[in-house]
């Protein structure tokens, strides 16, 4: 199971499955992403293509500045600093970010 919430840790646990299976029969439990409570502040975006905030600010704000034109009108150096995080941080990020929405868009 995942450490903490907000982890992006997969997990697999199993458990007694009770009620009207047969006695001793498992449940297979798959935790693909640990919410934390509140959660429902998330935007419809982020919800729909199981994005973080931060991943999904990082595209948004990506988007807004221009990143995605061609050409680009600002790097990612100017993106990060903008959010106020290293470079690195954010291309990980937006690349993450980007894994999850085409795995949303193209399943």
């Amino acid at each position: 199971m995942p450490e903490s919430a907000g982890s992006d840790s997969v997990g697999t646990q199993s458990a007694d499955a009770g009620g009207d299976a047969a006695p001793g029969a498992a449940v297979i439990i798959t935790v693909e992403r640990v919410y934390p409570l509140g959660a429902e502040d998330d935007s419809p975006v982020a919800r729909r293509f199981d994005l973080t905030a931060a991943q999904e600010n990082a595209i948004e704000t990506a988007f807004a500045m221009g990143y995605f034109a061609v050409p680009r009108e600002c790097t990612a150096t100017d993106i990060a600093e903008a959010l106020g995080i290293g470079k690195s941080a954010f291309l990980e990020r937006l690349r993450r970010g980007q894994t999850r929405l085409f795995a949303g868009l193209f399943p």
